[in-house]
């Protein structure tokens, strides 16, 4: 939710009631595609089954 006020100031809170953006140093890395082609065979093969 995003507020703005006459005076210029935008006040930001999401669902959770947090004031701040998500911090990039908790964020997780995102998961490895099984379908992307550079992923090596043995890593594809543990993913499909």
């Amino acid at each position: 939710m995003f507020a703005k006020f006459e005076s210029g100031h935008v006040h930001y809170q999401d669902a959770f009631g947090r004031t701040e953006k998500e911090r990039e140093w908790l964020q997780k890395p995102a998961a490895p595609n099984p379908c992307d082609p550079m992923m090596c065979a043995r890593m594809r093969l543990r993913t499909t089954l």
